[in-house]
């Protein structure tokens, strides 16, 4: 049988082995602590240095959130009053933040809240001029009410934003520049005029021409047509003036896209002609009540229609954070019709 001898010198060996393992487990050990504490210490201070970061994005979000929402308390609030809209506004907003705090949770910097800072003698008004009970277009006053003035920009400040009209297609006049109703965007100084005529073609479908920098806004009739192809079987068509496009036709976007840009920044004075050839509603936002046609009616009195009423433009939220045991606020102005930001 074969056997193994064991003497002092291998059992020092075996020491020696076993006693190795030992230390690499040891050094083993003390680098994974060692790496562990690095990479909390790593994730502890980018959370904190993120903060600030998250909380633009938070006020971004918020921002973003609260023009939409002013946006829609203007459009269905038919406010009688600058008092009645700032009411509205304030509730809105705090009924966001409510539902805003409760979804964002426990984030770091955790929103607390968020509300109107400015009082209502702070707020920007403006006005909104609506006609929505489906009859014509034909202006108040007792004079020439087909052809009319909305507005007027004399004073250079007449801005339009937010503008949409729903017009009833049977409603519309044919192809026919005495006849066709027609929008003007009038520019007081100069003859950069703008038109956009709106009627029923040979097929029946809606159609349209724009006409830009004319000065016989009124009678030029010179730009090719725009065709709705397939709206001879609709019974309304919606117009959206202030993004430049009409609800389920990409047609004429290439014709209207310029009035975004018209409506948005420049000071106009709009008109209607030919308005007792078209129905339906419309709604256009102004940020100059001073500049209104002086025969529009408060929306309280009886059968009155078009009518005017108040429309938050500008106000100022305060969004409080905090952040373990601090907390702190940020102020920024809410401008609710401003697209380039």
């Amino acid at each position: 049988m074969v056997g193994f001898a064991f003497d002092d010198r291998s059992e020092r060996a075996q020491l020696i082995l076993v006693g190795a393992v030992a230390i690499a487990f040891i050094v083993l050990g003390l680098a994974v602590v060692f790496n562990t504490v690095l990479y909390t210490e790593n994730v502890a201070s980018t959370g904190a240095a993120s903060e600030p970061r998250d909380a633009q994005l938070l006020n971004k979000e918020i921002e973003i959130g609260v023009k939409r929402l002013t946006e829609r308390v203007n459009a269905k609030g038919r406010f009688v009053s600058n008092s009645t809209a700032y009411t509205a506004l304030t509730q809105n907003v705090s009924w966001y933040s409510t539902n805003m705090t409760e979804v964002i949770g426990a984030a770091s910097p955790k929103v607390v809240s968020f509300g109107v800072k400015s009082t209502s003698a702070d707020v920007t008004y403006g006005a909104r001029i609506r006609d929505d009970d489906d009859s014509n277009f034909e202006g108040p006053g007792a004079t020439d009410t087909k052809n009319w003035s909305l507005m007027t920009s004399s004073s250079g400040d007449a801005i339009v934003r937010d503008f949409d009209m729903t017009v009833n297609r049977l409603s519309l006049a044919s192809a026919n520049q005495k006849e066709a109703f027609h929008i003007v965007w009038r520019d007081p100084d100069t003859n950069d005029n703008h038109v956009v005529w709106v009627y029923r073609n040979s097929n029946d479908n809606v159609a349209l021409r724009t006409v830009n920098n004319t000065a016989n806004p009124t009678t030029d009739f010179s730009s090719p047509e725009c065709e709705l192809v397939g709206s001879e079987s609709e019974e309304k068509v919606v117009f959206n003036f202030s993004d430049g496009s009409v609800q389920g036709y990409d047609d004429c976007d290439s014709q209207l896209g310029p009035w975004a840009r018209i409506g948005n920044e420049t000071p106009r004075q709009v008109e209607f002609y030919r308005a007792d050839n078209v129905t339906g509603n419309y709604s256009l936002a102004m940020n100059s009540p001073g500049n209104l046609n002086a025969d529009l009616s408060d929306p309280d009195i009886a059968s009155s229609d078009p009518y005017v009423t108040a429309d938050v433009w500008e106000f100022e939220v305060a969004v409080r954070y905090e952040s373990g045991e601090t907390s702190f606020t940020e102020k920024y102005y809410v401008e609710v019709y401003n697209r380039s930001r």
